[in-house]
């Protein structure tokens, strides 16, 4: 496969011979063709155009089959955008089609995809609903990734949920399939998942053990984006059990890895683990790192919403006085138990004088 701009150019060229041809449905198809590679690229606005494009030769060809999955990219860009509700209304269409198409081998996408996005607009009755739907079809249909994904996705509404029992027989029953199918496809995302709700039942010796098993397996697959997952959530492990320095030094591989691929919330997480391990005992780099948090969330900010802009700065600036008293209030502590220390050693030095005077007194006297 070439590169995604290699993909426009040969898209483009595709496109020139159908209209040479006459031959709409090609045209269509090199059209959709052109805007997943502008896609590849995250030109969302090219990509939207040559879709829209095709969509509409799809239906004066009376493609239904095309016309669903044209809704479903451009579901995807409106997704990629963050516009949710947007991306909602395309995979309903699109899933309208399919049912009426009885399409049963497309229709699990369209169920998983929609329950993710009700996830995503906070409505976990429609979410389970679809994804419910999704997971049982997968199973039908013996569709191991299908099933994976889809159980992986109502396993991490139950973990959010607090309901970590619910959660965990999930996982490690995505764990049991994807074992005897001996696809690692989705293993180091389950050990990690597993390790993360061991971690928030404070369960922090399996949660470790399960954190190590996927980062062996991501860095064998060279998955990157799950070894920078691992890295941070052993940080806070033993951040939990009073290694600070285990914990710096996992949260340091966490940085670079997550800088590397740019992913900005694991970015955020390895800085304020920086900072909640530097907090007690060096309150110049606990501060550093804060900032850097702060200033790492002021990035993913649009730089065109002032009005949002002035409101995180507002924030930003009372959690950086929140972490600056913290920090002092650490360092007040710590000097109130050197100075008692200090106290108790002057008093009984005192006690040892009085008692040895009056020894000396006694034996005069």
């Amino acid at each position: 496969a070439g590169l995604p701009d290699e993909g426009v150019k040969y898209g483009n060229i595709a496109l020139k011979m159908s209209f040479a041809n006459h031959a709409k449905g090609r045209r269509a198809l090199a059209t959709m063709q052109v805007g997943s590679n502008f896609i590849s690229l995250s030109i969302s606005d090219s990509a939207s155009v040559h879709y829209n494009k095709a969509l509409l030769i799809f239906r004066q060809l009376g493609d239904t089959l095309n016309v669903s999955n044209v809704y479903n990219n451009l579901g995807l860009i409106e997704y990629f955008n963050t516009n949710y509700n947007a991306a909602l209304k395309y995979y309903l269409m699109s899933l309208k089609i399919k049912e009426e198409r009885k399409d049963s081998a497309k229709l699990g996408w369209n169920y998983n995809a929609i329950g993710a996005l009700y996830t995503k607009i906070n409505n976990i009755e429609k979410s389970l609903f679809y994804l419910e739907k999704a997971a049982k079809l997968a199973k039908i249909r013996n569709n191991i990734r299908g099933y994976i994904e889809s159980s992986g996705n109502i396993a991490g509404i139950y973990r959010d949920n607090g309901e970590y029992n619910k959660a965990l027989s999930l996982y490690k029953d995505i764990l049991s399939v994807t074992l005897k199918h001996e696809d690692e496809t989705f293993l180091a995302e389950t050990y990690n998942n597993i390790a993360l709700v061991y971690f928030s039942q404070k369960k922090f010796d399996l949660s470790m053990m399960y954190y190590n098993k996927s980062l062996a397996v991501s860095l064998r697959q060279s998955n990157q984006r799950v070894t920078a997952f691992a890295y941070i959530g052993l940080a806070r492990n033993y951040r939990n059990i009073g290694k600070p320095g285990e914990a710096l030094a996992k949260a340091y591989e966490a940085l670079a890895v997550s800088k590397k691929l740019k992913i900005e919330d694991v970015i955020q997480s390895s800085y304020m683990e920086l900072y909640r391990n530097y907090k007690p005992v060096n309150s110049d780099s606990a501060l550093y790192y804060f900032e850097k948090n702060i200033e790492s969330r002021a990035a993913g900010l649009e730089e065109n919403n002032k009005a949002e802009m002035v409101k995180m700065e507002e924030r930003f600036e009372n959690e950086k006085k929140l972490a600056i008293n913290t920090i002092n209030y650490s360092k007040a502590i710590e000097l109130e138990k050197e100075r008692s220390k200090n106290q108790k050693t002057i008093s009984w030095f005192f006690i040892l004088v009085v008692i040895l005077v009056s020894v000396f007194l006694f034996v005069i006297y």
